[in-house]
């Protein structure tokens, strides 16, 4: 996670060499949000070195960013949730207000 900043409408955010020595290459998930003005942003790369991001419609702004960048554990790539099964027939769950 972290902030970073387009420069004429594309850059490579290197990530922290610590999370390619835990986190498995497939299945990565990041989320960007821009902090101004823009056609949007998209990801055109991503892997636990580094993510490169665009501004979408060929933009060339310098708007800044705030990305986050998750994924699985070496590991536990095979780990599977425990759910607890008298919730799974629930659709919804019910509150009680006091």
């Amino acid at each position: 996670a972290g902030t970073a900043q387009l420069y004429n409408g594309v850059v490579q955010v290197i990530l922290p060499h610590h999370f390619s020595l835990v986190t498995e290459e497939k299945g990565l998930i990041v989320q960007l949000t821009p902090r101004g003005d823009c056609n949007g942003l998209f990801v055109s790369e991503v892997s636990t070195n580094r993510i490169i991001v665009h501004e979408l419609k060929n933009g060339n702004s310098n708007v800044k960013f705030d990305y986050f960048v998750k994924g699985i554990r070496k590991g536990y790539e095979q780990f599977k949730v425990i759910r607890n099964k008298e919730n799974e027939n629930n659709k919804y769950k019910s509150a009680k207000y006091k």
